[in-house]
């Protein structure tokens, strides 16, 4: 999923009782997030990817990012709230960029973060998205060649065969960070060709 500007939280997992997930849980993954926390007018932060009370979660293969001109006190990432006493949660290989290199200061949680299983994630580290932007025209949500999110994903966690282009999900032998995979070639038709389409 692409998830942008919604002014509130990007992608919320809610549980009114964390032990009803103890098993199975919740699974959000191959998600881009960008710069939905943006509303002047909320009360408190509210998080880019956040988990309320969910105890079972899964956070795999995000790319979760702020626009680096949006400089509003309090923006979150990632929001964790009264969660992982079970020490079921798990973030793996997510990117988190709060727009400054090495910034890590809006991972926000009410519980340590230790309490649940992080591994893999790239944290404070420029994405190299495209070109992120609002304008439909002219936005494109895929990674830049050399960023750090090319092959940087797992898929000890499933994984869907296509990405949000319909392209294979996995290229070499390993997939990459958020909903678009890299290392397609674009196929372009001559001008003046044709082609057959069939509508069932």
């Amino acid at each position: 999923n692409l998830v942008t500007h919604n002014g509130h939280r990007g992608i919320e997992a809610f549980c009114s009782n964390s032990s009803n997930v103890a098993t199975g849980g919740i699974m959000i993954r191959y998600n881009t997030i960008w710069n939905n926390d943006a509303d002047p007018n909320r009360s408190a932060a509210n998080g880019e990817l956040y988990n309320q009370g969910c105890g079972s979660l899964s956070m795999v293969n995000n790319v979760v990012s702020m626009n680096p001109d949006f400089t509003q006190s309090g923006v979150q990432l990632l929001a964790l709230y009264n969660e992982f006493s079970s020490g079921l949660a798990v973030i793996h290989n997510n990117s988190f960029w709060c727009g400054v290199v090495g910034n890590s200061a809006c991972l926000q949680t009410d519980t340590p973060v230790s309490n649940g299983d992080m591994n893999g994630n790239q944290v404070g580290v420029i994405p190299l998205i495209t070109a992120p932007s609002l304008n439909d025209a002219v936005a494109d949500w895929h990674v830049q060649t050399g960023s750090t999110l090319q092959n940087a994903g797992t898929t000890a966690y499933g994984f869907p065969p296509l990405d949000l282009a319909g392209n294979p999900r996995v290229v070499g032998g390993q997939t990459d960070m958020g909903a678009y995979e890299g290392g397609h070639t674009p196929t372009w038709m001559q001008a003046g060709s044709t082609f057959d389409m069939n509508f069932a």
